[in-house]
């Protein structure tokens, strides 16, 4: 038995994937378009890409492909599956859940009366109803974590730079297809979805950065902290009890963002009181209130030393008071 699919024009994209975060929508309809140009005018590309699935397809074979978007499919839980892309034969099916900087999804299942199990996207599309062979596959910018081992259709994982990497290698007489590989690379470059080069300016970046995080550990001192990073972030989780240990209430440090600090509330009260009382102040982060230390704004870089540490420890403490303060209050 096939899916209950609605197949979907390039055209109607953006309508369709008005739930997805703006940069998701945005790369997933570029991808579609590139994809489906190359199928309907019987270009490489579109076996290229395939070959980033791990299948080989010959022009020959082309004709027997479709590809649609955000189509509507039963599964076996009685939840409604919607994978970013679909791509279909009479055999068999290709399901591509597409992330940018969304995180993968999570549903609640209930087993029985008062069970519930908690599932990812990636499990719920396992479920999916058909009886032609099924391929699963997440394609993300940052490295995913999680195992589908449990999902026996799931193929693999790859990333938004495998995609830029195809489209910087690959060529076209197609004058069209040309245009559009082009205007596509740049766009993903300057949404950092390809692999960066690494430049001279890294022996002073660094030497810089080593300062700042000097600047940043002496500004602290008296704060409870502790030192975190990932390959997106490097600061300073902040704890409002010295004794404190698990969950932080705040958060200092670089986005590697190169332009500005960033000082985070991450505490549950002073979550509140900003959003009932000061939320015109802050930009809203998924689960904190963020400010910024601009670098520009300060006159940062022009500063001396000794003036530079002088007015970021103010910014720290007047940010570490008010996050106490937040803590505290009653709305």
């Amino acid at each position: 038995m096939a899916p209950n699919t609605r197949p979907l024009e390039c055209d109607k994209l953006v309508n369709v994937c008005a739930d997805l975060p703006r940069k998701d929508i945005r790369l997933l309809t570029l991808l579609v378009y590139l994809l489906k140009y190359s199928l309907e005018n019987e270009t490489l590309l579109f076996s290229q890409f395939m070959k980033l699935l791990d299948k080989e397809i010959a022009l020959s074979e082309y004709e027997q492909h479709t590809i649609s978007t955000q189509n509507t499919l039963s599964t076996d839980i009685n939840f409604l599956a919607r994978p970013d892309i679909t791509i279909e034969t009479e055999g068999e099916f290709f399901f591509i859940e597409v992330k940018v900087e969304s995180e993968i999804n999570i549903y609640h299942k209930e087993n029985e009366p008062g069970s519930k199990e908690i599932i990812n996207q990636i499990q719920m599309y396992q479920q999916i109803k058909t009886l032609r062979e099924k391929n699963l596959y997440l394609l993300t910018k940052h490295y995913c974590d999680l195992s589908f081992n449990n999902c026996p259709d799931f193929k693999k994982k790859f990333k938004w730079q495998d995609i830029h990497n195809l489209l910087k290698n690959y060529k076209t007489r197609d004058s069209v297809e040309e245009f559009l590989l082009t205007e596509s690379k740049k766009y993903m470059e300057e949404k950092n979805m390809a692999i960066p080069k690494v430049s001279y300016e890294l022996v002073n970046g660094v030497e810089s950065l080593k300062n700042l995080l000097a600047q940043l550990r002496s500004a602290l001192e008296g704060i409870p902290h502790k030192m975190r990073f990932t390959s997106n972030w490097l600061g300073y989780c902040l704890y409002l009890d010295e004794k404190q240990k698990g969950s932080f209430q705040g958060w200092v440090g670089t986005v590697y963002d190169g332009s500005k600090l960033q000082f985070s509330y991450h505490d549950k009260n002073a979550i509140k009181v900003i959003k009932s009382k000061y939320s015109n102040e802050f930009k809203k982060g998924k689960d904190s209130y963020e400010t910024y230390f601009d670098f520009e704004e300060n006159h940062y870089f022009c500063l001396k030393p000794e003036d530079q540490f002088r007015k970021l420890k103010k910014w720290i403490d007047e940010n570490y008071q008010r996050l106490k303060k937040y803590s505290k209050m009653k709305i």
